[in-house]
């Protein structure tokens, strides 16, 4: 990476960003090793990193680790190492206040943007009666007299993988004027990323720069007089009629083709207005709750990797995870009706999954150990229910350890796991302390194999190194030759065998004083 010169260094808050990105959690993989290591020595780190900015820091490639969505598809999730987020936090953070940009995705905010087109029509009215209904005995009922009649609903495909740099780049100048920041910015993502396009999925700066980025879609939207809201890549449109819904939908792709960008078109639909009302209104009471008129948790809607309500009732929770089953279960005669075939879960399904696992997900919920032997199936079926099953099985581990310890051995050993599957599973064994008796501990150990991804083989290092399973020469040639995103781990892994006492003070000093993240991290208390 380019010198960051002087005038810029000297705005940019690096042990703010430093504490920052020590404290934001990962949502879909486990989180960086290290963070409170980082917390602790902020300032510390921020000083030597800042001489690094001056002098024109190395930068490593970032990593991917290819998460699953709900039904189909996979999202591409980027992994960086300390010094290269620090650094994008701290570029961004200076260029949205710049810019006066604030990011709102809370999903009080989703459910405005989702109530937009119908607060619109409200406001538009109804269409006047023509003669041959004047003598008609009953009103249309609304939404179906409005004026609005029908809605544009889409968003953008791959959004984050395809934003383009110059694009983006042109943006922030316009709205800050700091062409040496913006400079910075974008040497920066293409140093770590190796191409000139697409931003880092699940690091926050993205969420900000994305959402300026998208903007610049809405805007070409309204400058054609359209009542356009979005909410991050989602877009709503509302029309007078068919006609215009396809006018509208044709200045939609052209303003995301002006910026590099696609419609998704399995996601793409006009719905009539009283569709719409029927399914923003009416389909969020939840009829799987036994609650009366219970409105699903915005949350639920937000994206596909928001974690959903955590006050669903316990008693839908445990009756929801029973009724679910897989093929083998059919095939042994268990009765389908009014139950959830695991291998056909739609994106509801999975939802209600997601929310169930996440409100028995809780020590004082003794009767949550009923639906243990599920969670097997679940993480087959739906993988990417996969984080929830195991923030589940950790909470049950309190109640009943060994039951625990059968059901992970249990996936390890019977259900084909993706390379993020293991990756959540490395650090949940790891976390459960069940490496100290077999097949785990050779389940783990056979992930250092170089077959597997740099992420999943780092994974396993850390947790073999909780237990004293690994050689450190092992930890000190990974630092050398393993991808530097992964530096995080392998020095805590190196951390975690000084203090099993089979690391010489002088192996130890040597890769301490290698400074920036290594003295970070290996600090002496």
């Amino acid at each position: 990476m380019r010198s960051v010169p002087s005038d810029v260094l000297s705005l940019l808050d690096l042990e703010g960003a430093a504490r920052r990105e020590a404290e934001n959690a990962a949502p879909l993989i486990p989180s960086s090793p290290g963070t409170t290591e980082l917390r602790d020595n902020a300032a510390a780190f921020a000083s030597w990193l800042g001489g690094q900015l001056r002098a024109g820091m190395p930068t490593g490639r970032g990593l991917v680790v290819a998460v699953a969505k709900p039904v189909t598809g996979s999202r591409p999730v980027a992994i960086w190492g300390f010094a290269e987020r620090v650094t994008y936090r701290a570029l961004t953070d200076l260029l949205m206040t710049e810019a006066k940009q604030e990011v709102d995705r809370s999903p009080e905010r989703y459910r405005e943007f989702i109530s937009a087109p119908m607060t619109y029509a409200e406001e538009r009215g109804t269409r006047p009666d023509d003669d041959e209904k004047m003598d008609f005995p009953f009103a249309i009922p609304w939404p179906g007299g409005a004026i609005i009649q029908y809605v544009v609903k889409a968003d953008l495909a791959s959004f984050y993988d395809y934003i383009d740099h110059d694009i983006l780049g042109r943006e922030l100048l316009v709205r800050t004027g700091d062409q040496a920041a913006v400079e910075c910015l974008l040497d920066l993502l293409g140093e770590v990323q190796g191409r000139r396009y697409g931003l880092p999925q699940l690091l926050e700066p993205s969420d900000r720069l994305s959402d300026l980025y998208a903007g610049r879609v809405l805007r070409a939207l309204r400058r054609k007089q359209w009542a356009a809201w979005r909410f991050n890549d989602d877009f709503r449109i509302a029309v007078e009629t068919f006609e215009d819904a396809k006018r509208a939908l044709d200045d939609l792709a052209a303003a995301a083709r002006d910026n590099g960008l696609v419609l998704n078109e399995s996601k793409t639909r006009t719905p009539s207005i009283s569709t719409y009302w029927d399914e923003t209104m009416i389909s969020q009471v939840d009829a799987h709750l036994p609650r009366t008129g219970a409105p699903h948790d915005p949350a639920d809607f937000v994206a596909d990797y928001t974690e959903g309500a955590r006050d669903s009732d316990p008693e839908w929770a445990l009756s929801f995870l029973e009724s679910t089953l897989t093929p083998r279960d059919l095939e042994a005669g268990a009765e389908a009706a009014g139950q959830t075939n695991l291998r056909d879960a739609d994106r509801f399904d999975i939802r209600y999954i997601r929310r169930a696992l996440m409100r028995l997900a809780d020590p004082e919920e003794p009767r949550a150990l009923s639906v243990l032997s599920k969670m097997e199936s679940i993480v087959a079926f739906v993988a990417s229910a996969t984080p929830y099953v195991l923030r589940y099985l950790r909470a049950m581990a309190a109640l009943d350890r060994p039951a625990v310890a059968r059901i992970v051995e249990a996936i390890a050993a019977d259900v084909s796991l993706s390379g993020w599957q293991r990756l959540c599973l490395l650090r949940a064994i790891g976390d459960l302390e069940l490496l100290d008796a077999e097949p785990l501990s050779t389940w783990v150990e056979g992930h250092r194999a170089q077959r597997f991804e740099p992420a999943v083989r780092a994974e396993a290092a850390l947790a073999l190194a909780g237990v004293n399973r690994i050689e450190v020469q092992e930890i000190t040639r990974a630092l050398d030759e393993e991808p530097s995103a992964l530096a995080s781990w392998y020095l805590v892994a190196l951390r975690r065998l000084h203090d099993h006492r089979v690391v010489t003070r002088e192996t130890y000093d040597a890769v301490r004083e290698e400074g920036g993240l290594h003295a970070t991290i290996l600090a002496r208390p």
